[in-house]
């Protein structure tokens, strides 16, 4: 948990002891969509990134900075790293608080809160068939993480939609910290589940008739 409370109020950023100077741009989309993502950042800080929605219009700026709000001196609040590209916000914090799975330029990336090393995770690469922008880069967001820290939930997706809109698909990352086990997977979604006793569980995924599922 987060040292203390950070919070939005009337467009501006604020802990309990005073307001937070970090700088809210609206050239960079409409200050009401702007929310936060406050992550831990030891016995005195909490550390805090903008949040955008991809799927609003114009979204997200992409500011690659992860604030260190200092929580009885938040006029003190200093980057706490600077990576362009990278989306601090959308991201999950491990089970023992010294992880913060990010939402990198190139894929899933794993900060290290005590060193600042940032390890990369997954690669989504090119656009699927049926793009609309079918020369765009993948981009993957991370959502959540298992209570064991061994599954970690992210969307792959990019400007595939209808005129370019943000379009994604549901992936696992699995055991995201042990290399040799390490393994992205898309989940497919499931329509229907019957049970046949005593032990026949049939499960349908919504594909064609001739597709596997």
């Amino acid at each position: 948990m987060p040292a203390c409370v950070v919070e939005l109020v009337d467009g501006k950023i604020r802990t309990s002891a005073g307001e937070v100077p970090i700088p809210i741009d609206p050239e960079q989309g409409d200050v009401r969509r702007v929310g936060l993502a406050v992550w831990p950042g030891g016995d005195d800080a909490a550390l805090v990134a903008l949040l955008r929605d991809w799927f609003a219009p114009g979204g997200p700026p992409g500011e690659g900075i992860l604030w260190r709000v200092p929580c009885e001196r938040p006029g003190e609040t200093e980057p706490f790293l600077r990576r362009p590209g990278a989306d601090f916000a959308h991201g999950a914090i491990s089970p023992d608080g010294w992880t913060l799975y990010f939402s990198d330029a190139r894929g899933i990336g794993a900060l290290d809160l005590g060193t600042r090393a940032v390890t990369p995770l997954t690669a989504p690469g090119s656009a699927w068939d049926g793009c609309w922008k079918p020369d765009a880069e993948l981009r993957d967001l991370a959502l959540s993480l298992s209570r064991d820290g061994r599954q970690l939930a992210f969307a792959r997706g990019g400007p595939c939609g209808a005129e370019g809109s943000w379009l994604a698909h549901p992936w696992t990352l699995l055991e995201p910290l042990t290399p040799e086990r390490r393994q992205a997977r898309p989940r497919r979604p499931l329509s229907a589940v019957a049970a046949v006793p005593p032990a026949t569980l049939w499960l349908a995924d919504g594909g064609a008739c001739d597709e596997p599922g």
